[in-house]
């Protein structure tokens, strides 16, 4: 793949800027892997009937007896009927933070978001068909749009946060929150693209045709 320019480093931070690590996290054990998994079994019933019948006219009892859980148990894993229909978005936010905390140091903060941007389109690409169905039922369904587009803010803060640090540059500056807006809005739109054309193209190409117009423009900032 073609690189792209990064963000030019500032040396020193201004005075009273306040630059926060994105955290590590440690890899999950038994536990964590079991409830996880549970978690995904769940997801895939509350699928399959949001398919089959529609999201608004599927309640939690009905996921809970295709799954064979409890009401309770549904609850233990999910806090709302909208979080089943995006059971990956938590798990992605913590992929994307492991990924730009695994860039070497010396890289600059753009390469560094755009490798770990492309990671996540990987991810959606794996899972293409169960994404494509989640991706159609999320846009007809204005709460659980409205959801999702609140976690991609979250995906959006990590990346900005880290390209201040990572930059040298406060983190209300206008290159961190250009690179993250521009990589979130990369992303969207390789997506929405991908979406449309029923996942026939090559998503990662996407993603990477719109970084790299992104990165032309930050080359111009920088």
């Amino acid at each position: 793949m073609p690189t792209c320019p990064s963000v030019p480093r500032r040396h020193g931070v201004p005075h009273g800027t306040r630059v926060i690590s994105v955290p590590s996290r440690s890899r999950p054990n038994l536990r964590e892997r079991n409830h996880e998994r549970t978690r995904d079994e769940i997801a895939q019933h509350a699928l399959a009937l949001f398919a089959a019948h529609g999201f608004d006219d599927v309640t939690v009892d009905e996921i809970a007896a295709s799954a064979g859980i409890s009401r309770r148990t549904f609850f233990r894993y999910f806090d709302t009927k909208d979080d089943a229909l995006l059971p990956g978005d938590a798990s992605r936010l913590q992929r994307l933070e492991e990924a730009l905390q695994a860039r070497p140091g010396a890289e600059g903060a753009f390469d560094a978001v755009r490798t770990a941007v492309l990671e996540l389109a990987e991810d959606y690409e794996t899972s293409s068909e169960e994404f494509l169905q989640q991706a159609r039922l999320v846009l007809a369904t204005p709460s659980v749009h409205a959801r999702s587009l609140s976690h991609q803010a979250d995906w959006e803060a990590v990346i900005r946060t880290f390209a201040a640090e990572r930059a040298r540059h406060a983190e209300t500056s206008l290159l961190p929150q250009l690179l993250a807006a521009g990589c979130m809005a990369a992303l969207r739109a390789a997506l929405t693209t991908w979406l449309h054309d029923e996942g026939r193209t090559d998503l990662v190409a996407l993603v990477t045709a719109a970084l790299d117009g992104l990165g032309d423009g930050l080359r111009h900032q920088g």
